[in-house]
């Protein structure tokens, strides 16, 4: 196989970004999961080692990139048509899967979830004991979520189909007017929303925005730059890493989201112009997990839940740090299976309707199959 994966419509380095920052999220959660001392949990959160764990940094780096390449699929076609297929892409490529994911969940609480053990937090221990209806898991089915704490990571889903939604207008605003003007628009709605609202996140899809519109002339300065990309890259990692070692998202989350979004959009410049950080990011196997991304971090909370048996007793960083390799180790085995199983039927279905809403309002099969 070749060192690198070749993805004509895309730049492949963002899929090695993307499962970087998923797997993050799943050494993030197995900490989470582990019963720690003060001392230790001082030690991992608020330490070098914290880059490691650092699930809100990631979850920003994800927010932008979407924001980023789904800018593409929204310039395409603005008439009421193509705007609807870009939803149907949307609604199958985020809500289908979710669905899939969500039931997994819930049968595994249902049958599989093991009794809490002696090594695991009090966090863990009350997501061992939730347990859904009937009623109430087809009610979380509705739109993207935590399925009662069943899918903790599901909040993200529910950001990312809200600005799914509202994206093509962003875009419309920013390509109207200016990108300044969409920011400045996010900033706005920063200062006045609540704390952890979704509509905090509009400044990461902005920017991500942003940074699409601006590509070519980025790129072109970047070139002339030496050293431009790297200081990027190592600038956008200590933003990342800020806002978790300065305690910035409890004391100050309007400050801490802005830090996060500009780390985590100096850090998509890097990987998208900085060669050396482009040619690692587009090797296998970094990229080829890229792909099934969104597979591991839908299905990694219950492979996690179902590893806790192996928290017999209380573990120090080393057991903790093996323990979260074990269970990355384990998703990354199952997530090809979420994705060839779950993911491409679900995109071949939005495709296939994006194919007959095509035919039947006389946009191009080209336009249909671009989101």
């Amino acid at each position: 196989m070749s060192t690198e994966l070749r993805a004509p419509s895309r730049l492949v380095a963002l899929d090695g970004l993307r499962a970087l920052a998923a797997l993050i999220v799943v050494f993030a959660h197995a900490s989470y999961a582990i019963a720690k001392s003060k001392l230790q949990a001082l030690t991992l959160f608020h330490s070098p080692l914290g880059l490691f764990v650092n699930a809100s940094g990631a979850i920003h780096v994800f927010f932008v990139l979407s924001g980023y390449c789904l800018t593409a699929s929204a310039l395409r076609g603005t008439s009421p048509a193509e705007i609807a297929q870009f939803y149907l892409r949307r609604v199958a490529r985020i809500h289908g899967p979710y669905v899939a994911a969500a039931a997994i969940a819930w049968m595994a609480s249902a049958w599989l979830y093991p009794a809490p053990h002696a090594g695991v937090s009090d966090w863990m221990r009350d997501l061992l004991a939730r347990r859904l209806s009937p009623s109430e898991f087809a009610r979380a089915l509705l739109f993207p979520g935590m399925v009662g704490g069943l899918l903790p990571q599901g909040w993200t889903l529910r950001v990312e189909m809200i600005f799914s939604l509202l994206l093509p207008f962003l875009v419309a605003l920013a390509a109207r007017t200016h990108w300044s003007v969409l920011v400045l628009v996010s900033l706005a709605a920063l200062g006045i929303s609540e704390s952890f609202s979704s509509s905090r996140f509009a400044l990461d899809f902005s920017l991500g925005i942003a940074l699409f519109l601006e590509r070519d002339r980025l790129a072109a300065a970047l070139a002339r730059a030496r050293f431009a990309t790297a200081i990027s890259g190592v600038a956008g990692v200590w933003l990342l890493w800020l806002p978790m070692y300065a305690l910035l998202e409890a004391t100050s989350p309007r400050i801490s989201t802005v830090v996060s979004a500009v780390g985590a959009t100096l850090l998509l410049i890097a990987a998208a112009n900085g060669p050396g950080l482009r040619r690692f990011l587009s090797r296998w196997p970094v990229a080829a997990l890229g792909r099934v991304s969104y597979s591991i971090y839908l299905l990694h909370f219950t492979v996690l839940v179902l590893l806790t048996p192996l928290l017999d007793r209380p573990v120090g960083l080393a057991g903790g740090a093996a323990f979260a390799v074990v269970v990355a180790v384990a998703t990354c085995a199952v997530a090809p299976i979420g994705y060839r199983a779950i993911e491409k039927p679900c995109m071949r279905a939005g495709n296939t309707v994006c194919a007959v809403v095509a035919r039947r309002t006389g946009v191009s099969l080209r336009a249909a199959r671009a989101a």
